[in-house]
């Protein structure tokens, strides 16, 4: 289980943290173990943390479902906002970018950054 979710209360911003590999798989059981909190918490604020990840060997299908079939079907609020920290490794860079391109074309609020200060400064002044 390459990630953790992590609640910061303060803020009610719901992070999921990924390190090391991460597959298709890894993606899809963070992504509903998120959501669950999001719901459990009532937290409008995501924080998708790539820094720590080494490789990918998730494919775009593995991302691109993610708002229809997770957001859409626990009925997240389309007042989520999304906090997508990007990586330089390339096959992490592609499965961030699909996510936000997914996300982005799909009416969600989603925005990209380098740094996990930049993002949460973002997540807390747009709440």
């Amino acid at each position: 289980m390459p990630y953790k979710i992590i609640y910061i209360e303060e803020n009610s911003i719901v992070e999921v943290f990924y390190y090391g590999q991460v597959t298709g798989e890894d993606i899809r059981k963070a992504v509903a173990e998120s959501v669950e909190t999001q719901v459990k918490n009532n937290a409008l604020k995501s924080l998708i943390n790539t820094l720590e990840v080494t490789d990918s060997i998730a494919s775009i299908t593995d991302v691109h479902f993610i708002p229809q079939n997770y957001y859409k079907k626990k009925n997240i609020s389309r007042k989520k906002i999304i906090a997508l920290i990007d990586s330089d490794i390339p096959s992490v860079k592609q499965i961030v970018n699909d996510y936000y391109n997914t996300c982005f074309n799909q009416g969600w609020k989603i925005k990209m950054f380098k740094n996990r200060g930049d993002a949460v400064e973002w997540l807390i002044e747009n709440s």
